[in-house]
């Protein structure tokens, strides 16, 4: 009697576990550029993060989430939206 319990304890606990595995939200992707000159045209559209590496870096398009940025030059044109957070050095 105590086995059979037991056995129903474990199988509740792993049917909750595949639960909760199947509501997590799935991983974020992002976009990763670098070079020395960056350029984000205006209408071109990223729909991720992107995270940016460049000499020089303009943002004249649009990204749909953070940016972060790292270079000597960065620059976002009045045309360039950015719906997340920046983060720019």
């Amino acid at each position: 009697m105590k086995h059979k319990r037991t056995i129903q304890r474990i199988a509740g606990i792993l049917i909750l576990g595949l639960i909760v595995l199947m509501l997590a939200s799935p991983a974020q992707a992002f976009e990763l550029i670098s070079g020395d000159r960056v350029v984000i045209e205006q209408g071109q559209v990223i729909d991720d993060d992107l995270y940016v590496g460049a000499n020089v870096f303009i943002l004249q398009g649009t990204i749909q989430g953070d940016l972060v940025a790292a270079g000597s030059v960065i620059v976002i044109a009045p045309s360039g939206i950015v719906t997340g957070d920046v983060l720019a050095g």
